[in-house]
Order: structure tokens, then sequence, then C-alpha cells
């Protein structure tokens, strides 16, 4: 590289230059990516959190209070891909999700029967039944 940049020629100087520039660029939005990696497992290997509920019956489960604490506290996260609005939006379908389980005998036998139904609970399985059912 030093051969480049001592050379008399004007091209070669700036191709020089772009390639220290767009190397530098690169290292900054690397270190700027890296920073912003959320640690899975804390120094001791362990796992940093619990994993929340997920499925439909198992967040039927989760005390109104709690849902909204945890919301709370990730909030700052959420709004980093979704708006305010969105953000209230969930706490609005949970709160749906739990009048009807707790309201509707056939909504909630659903829940149960879903989950049962195979050994390996599928995510989108589990969810499927309630695209319908909550929008309505």
């Amino acid at each position: 590289m030093d051969e480049i940049r001592s050379s008399s020629s004007d091209a070669d100087k700036e191709a020089h230059d772009y390639i220290i520039s767009t190397t530098a660029n690169f290292s900054l939005q690397l270190v700027s990516g890296i920073s912003k990696v959320c640690a899975e497992r804390d120094n001791r290997n362990n796992s940093g959190d619990q994993l929340p509920p997920v499925l439909p019956l198992d967040l039927c489960a989760v005390l109104s209070i709690d849902f909204v604490s945890c919301l709370g506290d990730q909030r700052i996260r959420l709004r980093h891909k979704f708006s305010e609005e969105e953000v209230e939006n969930i706490d609005e379908q949970f709160r749906k999700l739990r009048l009807a389980f707790k309201e509707q005998g056939e909504f909630s036998q659903m829940l149960h029967d879903v989950q049962a139904s195979c050994a390996v609970q599928s995510f989108e399985k589990c969810w499927s039944p309630l695209e319908v059912s909550l929008n309505n």
C-alpha cells in the first residue's frame, strides 16, 4: 500500500485514499453493530433471561400485571422495531386473548385442543386458530 501512496499517479493516490476510507467506515460500522448485540448469556454462561411464554395457552396463564411489567421492561427494545401505537396494541391484544380465554368456554377449549393435538408444539400451528378468532 505504501508503494501506491508514494506513486506519482493521482489515480493511485485516490484509490489508496478510497481503500483507507472504506476500511475505516467498515470498521466503525462493525464496532457499532457489535455494540447493539444483546447478550443471551451472562459471564458464567447462564441464561440472561428466562424465556417468556410464547404459545397462546401459556400466555393465557400470565397475569395481566406481569404481562404489563414485562412489556414495560421490553418497551425500549420493542420501540426499535414497532411504533408506540403498535406497542400499545400488543397490550390490547393480550387483554383480548385473556378475556376470550376466561369468558368463552369454546375458545378456551380450542386452545387446549390445538396445543394438545401434537407432541411437538409448533408455534405457527398453536397460533393459527387465533388469526380469525381475535380479529373479529
